[in-house]
């Protein structure tokens, strides 16, 4: 997605959307065009210095890139990237992405997730099943199951912060198409989400997402 596209995309949301991170949507456009014009660099501390959220996305063969959060919607949160387009997470796990060559349309949990932002995940005896859409391909409804699994505990540094985290690993599979992978996801003790590796589509490499600064409801 080019630049003319993205802040063509920024001004419809600000047009049509309520949303309580006004600040940011009022903001995330210029500082996309002024401040991340090439799409990636940036220094540790440059998250910190911004008066709303933000994430970091890392892809093998990418450079590494700082998101705007542009939307709110409930508990989605819809991410703005200055050449990749928008990913849109809830509770820190991706549920859509925008502008890839292939995408994850959608994701309905059959079942509750693992992860709901308030406390650290509940490992549970059935498998947390899911509903996804992939394009291209119109594929709808594809089934997929997962389990979680604890690994322990691990300090992880993000830009100049250091976090106290669990690891968990989901290990997922689709019997329609024959796809197996694992996330990873290091949590705090409130539930959040600072680190994550999650897959989206069957031949696109997983991104590695930094939370570099949270969302705080106004």
């Amino acid at each position: 997605m080019n630049r003319r596209n993205l802040l063509a995309l920024l001004a419809t949301s600000l047009s049509t959307v309520a949303c309580s991170n006004n600040l940011a949507l009022k903001t995330a456009g210029t500082i996309i065009e002024s401040s991340l014009g090439n799409g990636s660099a940036f220094e540790p501390d440059y998250p910190d210095k911004l008066p709303y959220a933000t994430i970091a996305v890392r892809q093998k063969g990418r450079p590494r890139s700082l998101l705007i959060l542009g939307r709110v919607s409930g508990d989605e949160l819809q991410w703005v990237s200055a050449d990749r387009g928008m990913l849109i997470t809830r509770h820190g796990r991706l549920i859509r992405t925008v502008g890839f060559t292939d995408n994850l349309n959608k994701t309905d949990f059959v079942n509750s997730d693992y992860f709901d932002g308030t406390a650290q995940p509940a490992l549970k005896t059935e498998p947390a099943n899911r509903l996804i859409d992939l394009s291209p391909g119109n594929r709808y409804g594809i089934k997929i199951e997962s389990s979680l699994e604890k690994i322990g505990l691990e300090t992880i540094e993000i830009g100049k912060h250091r976090y106290e985290t669990t690891r968990y690993d989901e290990t997922c599979f689709s019997s329609l198409i024959g796809w197996k992978y694992t996330n990873s996801f290091w949590v705090d003790s409130q539930g959040r989400i600072w680190r994550s590796t999650q897959h989206f589509t069957p031949k696109a490499d997983p991104l590695t997402i930094e939370l570099t600064k949270h969302y705080q409801p106004s």
